[in-house]
């Protein structure tokens, strides 16, 4: 056998663990599910949630995921993995779409036994101009520190080994912003085998960019990029938490 078919042959095995942090996701939900349900290289689905009030829990349930109590999305991984059964885990938020081509490239990627984590560029659903400005920045950015080895990354949708999730600890908890990419630094630097990979897009909403206005919300976001590049969990500015109005999912 040949390393190109041994590697399509690891691929073929390959089964995820889907871990979905919500809170008061009942809108944005089924359709994520619909995508995991349909592919063959999801195992089981859990949804840590977060004491939600709009129904996401028992929809989840209906649809045949496994529900665990949540919190905030660093505390709702971890929650989550805690229970998966599978090797790889997949976190992914509830407004981003996993597409077969997302999946595909994760197996592949992931057939390379030096692979550890998986992460892909982000494209948002809106027609924003001084969003998508900001997105390809940012792929810009990730691009770099990927050549550079100083693994950057956002948390909407994480693929990594388990047995490196437990080897750092998981998420930080404590880390009030940014412990998405603190934990892809760590990983990075305690592992390695982290790949920014070009191979898909994952699409997510825009609605961060609703809560607050952009410049200032841009602005927090390169402060909890750089102080997660060098390594630091302080935050110095506060995050504002609120449950998203999924009206304004493509806005």
């Amino acid at each position: 056998m040949t390393e190109t078919q041994s590697l399509s042959a690891a691929a073929s095995q390959q089964r995820f663990s889907v871990v979905i942090p919500t809170w008061n996701e009942a809108r944005a939900l089924p359709a994520l599910i619909s995508q995991l349900h349909g592919s063959p290289w999801v195992s089981e689905i859990i949804v840590a949630d977060h004491a939600s009030e709009d129904g996401t829990p028992e929809m989840a349930l209906a649809a045949g995921c496994r529900v665990v109590p949540g919190g905030r999305p660093a505390a709702g991984r971890n929650a989550g993995a805690a229970v998966a059964r599978e090797e790889l885990l997949l976190f992914v938020d509830a407004d981003a779409v996993v597409t077969a081509q997302v999946l595909s490239a994760l197996t592949d990627h992931f057939a390379d036994a030096h692979v550890n984590l998986v992460h892909f560029p982000l494209l948002p659903l809106t027609s924003r101009r001084f969003i998508h400005l900001c997105y390809r920045v940012m792929d810009h950015y990730f691009t770099a520190c990927d050549r550079l080895r100083t693994c950057q990354g956002v948390g909407t949708l994480i693929a990594v080994r388990s047995s490196v999730f437990r080897l750092v600890g998981g998420f930080d908890e404590t880390i009030l912003a940014g412990e998405d990419a603190y934990f892809i630094r760590q990983v990075g630097r305690r592992a390695g085998g982290v790949c920014y990979s070009h191979r898909a897009q994952v699409e997510v909403s825009a609605r961060r960019f609703l809560i607050e206005p952009a410049p200032l919300f841009v602005s927090k976001t390169v402060l909890w990029g750089f102080l997660r590049l060098i390594g630091s969990r302080r935050s110095l500015v506060g995050y504002r938490w609120k449950r998203y109005d999924q009206t304004e999912r493509n806005s």
